[in-house]
């Protein structure tokens, strides 16, 4: 949103995609791939940490579903090479 500091967006983009507050624990790194549109997505990512209470996670537009993995049964799972990449990176 207009505005934000990049922390602040990655928080509210994790409550509002998983509708789960979280804290922030280490940088993880970052990814970036190219968009149809002819332009490149560049994404950040943060080990997180839950905080307490209940998820309020509803279907949405950018996502079906929400599946708690771990990281291995995860990399399985992943469409983008360079977010398998990271995931095994983090995950040692």
């Amino acid at each position: 949103d207009a505005g934000e500091e990049i922390g602040e967006t990655a928080l509210r983009e994790v409550q509002e995609e998983l509708g789960i507050n979280a804290d922030f624990g280490p940088f993880a790194g970052t990814t970036h791939y190219p968009l149809r549109e002819g332009r490149t997505k560049v994404v950040l990512y943060w080990h997180m940490i839950r905080r307490a209470g209940e998820s309020t996670f509803k279907p949405n537009r950018e996502i079906d579903a929400v599946e708690w993995l771990e990281p291995k049964e995860a990399i399985k799972k992943l469409t983008h090479d360079v977010e398998r990449e990271l995931l095994r990176a983090n995950a040692e």
